[in-house]
């Protein structure tokens, strides 16, 4: 009868009132107007949070005076009404001040009835938000006692299409949250399939960070799994593992951080967009936050790109200086210097000043910087590549007459000295390492995020 009262409803020609008159005397279901101060929402399931632009809503009811299409209530015999479906409808016609609205009343309604036929409505609306739908199969369990199983037997729905919303109930609030405000701002830019491959990150801030990517960006599920999938393969380098005995694997290098400009100074402008090309590096996900390696085309258009270097160019002996030094304090030669080891030509240095540790913090901007001279010092030694901690190794921004003024990044890799820049040493051991820095894009930028590993001798 129900569905036979719906049909009549919305497909009827005849006006409101003459479908009223026909109603009344039939048993069961019955449309009448009903005051709109006396529908009440049951408390004990889900009810729709996202209820769209009810301001236009509301004044296609206020010029008609009524619904256009009854919402439904239970009878509970005390003068008041408890809404099964129809919450946005009735929201309207409050803020357009109705008085009375059209519904269809059911007084012979068990509670298991109820959350049942509120479930189908909510199921057949365009707008099904996957989170909403998650927590209403979830009250539904518990209320009625019933396996996921049973309801979908129910509900006529497959088992998959429930346990593939409910289980989106794993993220993290904040995450559930988030999304909910995305929604509400942009329909259906993250949908079921974007939440489910959130599921696969177990961090709840790599999630933020993914969703507002999804945002921001629109990404695709199929661009969002291949992300997902990149994160993962580099977080698996970041693990020391034993090899060969008391060998040990170090990955000195961040995670690739995917979250806009490829460049680590965005209120800086003027940069030379022949050299730099920065917008091919938002493209490949490239940020100057990334470790990283500069290459010659960094200072000269013509400069060498990484196909110009053999493979072997980026392994060697490893050599690692601890400098200790105070904010925008200058490194000299006698900071390099050290009696016990030698550079030789072919190694690759790491420059260690612990400034690393301050990488998510501003002081990491006041790094420590290379002189001209040590600068000059080291390419005399034709080492490979310098590693520094720091996010150049000329002087900070604010110490510099120009953006670009970086007398030291043109010593070294005029010199064909490559320089890596934001290493990660906290796990760095003080003995000779073998250094791997393994480029991640084999592609003509002045710049190219790397993975650095070093062994133990």
């Amino acid at each position: 009868m129900q569905n036979t009262v719906k049909q009549q409803t919305l497909h009827s020609t005849k006006p409101i009132r003459t479908q009223l008159r026909m109603e009344r005397g039939r048993k069961g279901p019955r449309i009448i107007q009903v005051p709109v101060d006396k529908v009440i929402t049951n408390t004990w399931f889900p009810t729709r949070e996202d209820l769209g632009d009810l301001v236009t809503l509301a004044k296609q009811l206020r010029s008609k005076g009524d619904v256009i299409v009854p919402i439904k209530v239970r009878n509970t015999g005390k003068g008041v009404f408890e809404l099964v479906w129809g919450k946005r409808r009735l929201e309207a016609a409050k803020l357009a001040g109705l008085k009375k609205i059209s519904a269809i009343v059911e007084d012979r309604l068990s509670d298991e009835e109820l959350l049942i036929q509120h479930c189908l409505e909510n199921l057949h609306r365009l707008d099904k938000d996957p989170i909403e739908e998650a927590s209403l199969f979830k009250q539904m369990k518990n209320l009625l006692h019933k396996s996921y199983e049973e309801l979908a037997h129910m509900l006529g729905l497959p088992t998959d299409y429930i346990y593939n919303r409910v289980e989106l109930l794993e993220l993290h609030p904040e995450v559930i949250k988030r999304y909910q405000a995305i929604r509400s701002a942009t329909k259906d830019v993250v949908g079921l399939y974007h939440l489910r491959l959130l599921l696969a990150v177990k961090d709840h801030r790599m999630q933020l960070r993914l969703l507002n990517e999804i945002a921001e960006k629109r990404l695709t599920v199929r661009e969002l799994a291949q992300l997902i999938e990149n994160i993962k393969a580099a977080r698996k380098l970041s693990t020391p593992l034993k090899i060969r005995g008391d060998k040990k694997i170090y990955d000195l290098s961040y995670p690739i951080v995917v979250e806009g400009s490829g460049n680590l100074y965005p209120q800086i402008t003027g940069f030379d967009q022949n050299i730099y090309n920065w917008e091919i590096c938002k493209q490949l996900k490239i940020t100057h936050k990334d470790t990283h390696i500069d290459l010659p085309r960094f200072v000269k258009p013509t400069g060498k790109t990484i196909k110009s270097y053999p493979l072997d160019k980026f392994v060697g002996r490893g050599i690692v200086i601890n400098v200790n030094k105070r904010p925008m304090e200058p490194i000299r030669i006698e900071d390099l210097e050290n009696e016990s080891f030698s550079i030789r030509k072919d190694n690759i240095i790491i420059i260690n000043t612990g400034w690393w540790r301050y990488r998510n913090d501003q002081k990491y901007l006041e790094h420590p910087f290379l002189t001209e001279e040590a600068a000059e010092w080291i390419a005399k030694k034709k080492v490979k590549i310098v590693c520094m901690d720091t996010p150049s190794p000329d002087k900070p921004l604010v110490k510099r007459r120009m953006v670009d003024d970086r007398p030291v990044h043109n010593i070294l890799l005029e010199k064909d000295v490559l320089i890596v820049e934001n290493l990660r040493c906290s796990d760095i051991s003080l003995k000779p390492l073998n250094i791997y820095v393994v480029p991640l894009y084999f592609s003509d930028l002045s710049e190219i995020p790397v993975k650095v590993m070093a062994t133990t001798k």
